[in-house]
């Protein structure tokens, strides 16, 4: 590990426990007024030791992409430990509040290890939520962002849905065309749309091997 990487590592773990002692007189007077009030504190801290979590696991990564001479057996596995790193994430998020500030506050700091493609479920459910917080603009950053990343779009050659011209979703207009549809309802969609969207509807149904009702 270098020296630079290391004065880094130690700058932000200093920062991190700078933060967790302004918090900790105000956390404490909350938390004695009501669990609800103490809450975003809570998910401050939880933030704050999933950084630490993070800093160990580049610590992990960056040690075990050194030690070449080592033999298997006795290196660190950098893919056994981001397993384990998910797992306890999971479990750890699926007992937070079903809540979409909460969630994205969450994920923003876990996005530091994880890639676009990573925790579908998560990202989906963030971005449900945060529809029904009626946050539109944050359902379509969630969604859209992992796409842009990745260099796809919903007619390339990643997703290949065969997305009809009418709809009016190709190009640049894609995501301001989704974030309409998102606030449309229904009805709304089909009077606009009519027979080019159920084609649509029933060819993705086809295609994925879903059952029409």
């Amino acid at each position: 590990m270098t020296r630079t990487l290391l004065i880094r590592i130690v700058s932000f773990v200093d920062a991190i426990d700078a933060a967790r002692r302004a918090m900790e007189s105000r956390f404490t007077a909350l938390m004695s007024e009501s669990y609800k009030r103490a809450y975003p504190n809570m998910v401050t801290a939880q933030a704050l030791s999933e950084m630490e979590e993070i800093i160990a696991y580049l610590k992990l990564k960056k040690r075990a992409a050194l030690d070449t001479h080592r033999h298997s057996v006795n290196k660190a596995d950098p893919v056994e430990a981001r397993n384990r790193l998910l797992a306890v994430w999971r479990k750890r998020l699926a007992g937070c509040r079903v809540d979409a500030e909460v969630h994205s506050s969450i994920m923003a700091v876990r996005s530091l290890v994880l890639g676009p493609t990573d925790e579908v479920d998560a990202t989906l459910t963030l971005s449900v939520l945060s529809r029904q917080a009626h946050c539109h603009k944050l359902a379509e950053r969630v969604l859209c962002n992992p796409l842009a990343e990745l260099g796809a779009d919903l007619n390339g050659p990643i997703f290949g849905f065969g997305l009809q011209s009418a709809l009016g979703v190709q190009g640049n207009n894609c995501c301001a065309t989704i974030d309409r549809l998102l606030i449309e309802s229904a009805d709304n969609i089909l009077t606009k749309y009519g027979a080019d969207y159920e084609e649509y509807s029933h060819r993705l149904v086809r295609k994925a091997g879903g059952l029409e009702r």
